[in-house]
């Protein structure tokens, strides 16, 4: 069942994105000849007007919409017969601000879902926030003594918010042999708690014997008007700085490229997280769109963002970019678009066999 809610959520994501690109091409009675879910050989079409609606063969690593006259002149007489019969344009033949358009349809809508559901978790929910976790109690340490246990969550430590497991670790270090007053939420009823952290030699550090993990919690409580009316927007920015602050940790190496995850990985995570309920697998699907919007936004041959930034150099100087140079470039994109997939599900293929290892 998680495998199927994760293949239709990803599918989706996919859709949105092309029907941005689809919607502002039919603002602007461009023809479009084809949109794809998926590439390689078609499975099913149907056609509609001058479009040809498809599902290709690999449906979980893209899509496209292929437009009348996006590689120049290079166009068939079938399908400029066919554009001339409903009296609709090439792409281009339309004005360079609504060809940006057609050619950021795509992140826009994107955004804008993202916006839409963030908004309805943010009113119905409230405010997604990280919160620490107790995973597991140490027999005889001085969590297990103090009386903390499995699930209990950490709300302050001597009156300081703690908002991630780093920030619990580094007030607990510097407290070896000194109490310190936990605030805890169990169930229902929140507890304080003293506990004494002791030293550890091998680890260096004072510890106080609990397993922790970070978790997302949802609460309405200190929220202000202005965050029901621009919560979703607050929370979609928000999570797309994240996603840039990883991107640029990538390209300056601070990051292994083995962090990333393709096709296979999102569908095994998306799964993952259906089954921890409703809300999160809301959540997650905005960080997914977020991502996709983020990375095709870039200007990597193949992607929305070289488009726009080629169309950008044609409008400021006055120049034309030759379709053919056009098409090379795009060609080589893709080509490394397809090798970097193929690197991130040899990576997703290891960590799903090592996964599967730990489980049996």
């Amino acid at each position: 069942m998680g495998l199927l809610v994760a293949i239709i959520i990803v599918g989706f994501v996919i859709f949105i994105h092309e029907l941005g690109h689809f919607i502002f091409a039919k603002l602007w009675h461009v023809s479009v000849l084809q949109f794809a879910i998926g590439w390689g050989p078609k499975i099913i079409s149907v056609k509609k007007r001058e479009t040809q609606y498809r599902l290709n063969l690999f449906p979980l690593i893209g899509g496209y919409v292929k437009l009348l006259g996006e590689e120049g002149d290079n166009s068939d007489e079938k399908d400029l017969d066919e554009s001339s019969k409903w009296n609709l344009k090439r792409l281009d033949e339309i004005a360079p601000l609504k060809k940006a358009s057609v050619f950021g349809g795509g992140v826009l809508l994107q955004f804008l879902i993202c916006i839409l559901i963030l908004s309805l978790v943010v009113v119905f929910a409230g405010k997604p926030s990280s919160i620490v976790l107790v995973a597991n109690v140490m027999e005889n340490s001085p969590a297990f003594i103090s009386g903390i246990k499995s699930g209990d969550l950490i709300l302050k430590a001597n009156e300081n918010k703690i908002i991630s497991s780093k920030a619990l670790i580094e007030f607990i270090s510097r407290n070896a042999d000194r109490e310190i007053l936990l605030q805890i939420k169990r169930k229902e009823a929140v507890l304080k708690i003293a506990v004494i952290p002791r030293f550890n030699p091998k680890e260096n550090r004072a510890q106080i014997g609990v397993g922790i993990a970070e978790t997302t919690v949802f609460s309405k409580e200190g929220m202000r008007l202005y965050e029901y009316v621009f919560g979703g927007a607050i929370l979609t920015f928000k999570i797309a700085f994240k996603v840039m602050e990883g991107i640029c940790s990538l390209i300056l190496r601070r990051v292994s490229l083995k962090a990333l995850i393709g096709p296979i990985g999102i569908v095994d995570l998306t799964g993952e997280v259906a089954k921890t309920g409703f809300l999160y697998t809301l959540l997650f699907f905005a960080i997914i769109n977020i991502n996709l919007a983020i990375i095709n936004a870039f200007p990597i041959p193949a992607c929305d963002g070289a488009h726009l930034l080629m169309l950008s150099v044609e409008s400021i100087f006055k120049i034309r970019i030759s379709p053919r140079f056009k098409r090379v470039i795009n060609i080589a994109g893709f080509a490394l678009l397809i090798l970097l997939l193929f690197y991130v599900s040899y990576n997703d293929l290891l960590n799903l066999q090592h996964k599967y290892l730990l489980k049996h």
